[in-house]
């Protein structure tokens, strides 16, 4: 099945930033790897790339569609804006020092600030849009369930795996002293909740490949 007019320019618009920019950016970090600079900041903002190309392909060409969520996908596109700059400024204008022999970015830090501020406005914009723009563009997901239950698989599976190891080596009884360590479920919790802060990477990836590309190559293969 061929591509109709408003997708051909849809992708074009995709293609332009999620892979245009990546090319631009990596003149940078080729630039920088020469320089021994810290290259940390790149993929923190690469990671948005592919869903700010979505957002922006269906701001241009579907300006007139009331369930587009408009002010979700301005925020999203701007905040990967202000990524690209901080990126484009730990190069340009790099503070870097040496942490253990290594060289580290004081940019790494501001960006994780952005990151952590910028995925508490998406939850709320995220909700403020309602569930009729969510469903329309693949906000809203109807597998919940679902989710929980690989989640919950991958946790069990992660910790038999540690269990047969400690049992092969037969140290079965440090399992037991890491579980009943509190610090393990400090440890637990502190990424469950970093997952909520750090969501706009997350997202940037699956909705650019999972929800745009991959149906999109589908529907051409069809």
């Amino acid at each position: 099945m061929k591509f109709m007019q408003t997708e051909k320019k849809q992708l074009l618009i995709y293609v332009i930033i999620a892979y245009g920019i990546t090319y631009v950016m990596g003149l940078l970090m080729w630039y920088s790897y020469g320089k021994g600079l810290d290259l940390s900041a790149f993929p923190n903002a690469q990671m948005l790339y592919p869903a700010a190309g979505v957002m922006m392909a269906y701001l241009i060409t579907k300006k007139g569609d009331k369930n587009l969520p408009t002010a979700f996908y301005i925020f999203f596109v701007a905040l990967t804006a202000v990524l690209v700059v901080c990126t484009a400024a730990s190069v340009l204008v790099p503070q870097n020092r040496d942490l253990m022999s290594m060289p580290y970015s004081q940019w790494a830090p501001i960006m994780n600030y952005v990151i952590i501020g910028g995925s508490v406005i998406f939850w709320i914009l995220l909700l403020q849009s309602g569930k009729e723009k969510r469903r329309s563009y693949g906000l809203n997901s109807e597998h919940w369930n679902i989710s929980i239950r690989m989640i919950l698989l991958f946790i069990g599976l992660y910790l038999l795996r540690f269990v047969i190891a400690c049992a092969l080596s037969g140290q079965l009884s440090e399992f037991g002293k890491i579980m009943a360590n509190p610090t393990t479920w400090i440890i637990f919790f502190t990424v469950l909740v970093n997952f909520f802060l750090s969501v706009v990477a997350f997202f940037g990836e699956e909705y650019g490949w999972r929800y745009y590309l991959q149906p999109l190559l589908q529907k051409n293969l069809d």
